[in-house]
């Protein structure tokens, strides 16, 4: 899998999947510094989301998109990211333990 972060000033771009038959597998993130870490790794996740769910399908040689693969690449992208009460909690409390261990 090659993962390829470009900067692309485009409003509403934030990433891209190019499958086997494409040249891939392969991801495209826009790295813009106008997009947050988050999206970044939302966007990351899902293209790789979209793709998982490609080669699950190998009868077809390009699946159609529905909107259930949409809402499943979403899913899968969402568990990527920790809300931050969720991560807060554990975070303080392990404040004593050394920085490495603690992550």
């Amino acid at each position: 899998m090659k993962v390829l972060p470009q900067r692309a000033q485009t409003e509403g771009f934030f990433g891209l999947d190019v499958a086997n038959e494409d040249g891939g597998p392969a991801i495209v993130v826009n790295a813009d510094e106008s997009i947050g870490v988050e999206r970044r790794i939302f966007s990351l996740a899902y293209e790789l989301g979209r793709l998982i769910m490609r080669y699950g399908a190998p009868h077809e040689k390009k699946p159609r998109e529905t909107e259930e693969m949409e809402h499943r690449a979403c899913d899968f992208a969402g568990r990527f990211l920790v809300p931050a009460n969720e991560f807060n909690k554990p975070w303080e409390e392990t404040s004593e333990m050394d920085f490495v261990d603690r992550v």
